[in-house]
């Protein structure tokens, strides 16, 4: 996958960490 921008991938990174946390937060 080639990213155009390095914010891209930042702001993807951030968009699966937030829809990780939105599907099922991990019982500690």
């Amino acid at each position: 996958v080639l990213l155009p921008h390095p914010s891209v991938a930042r702001v993807h990174s951030q968009i699966v960490l937030d829809q990780f946390k939105a599907d099922g937060p991990l019982p500690t």
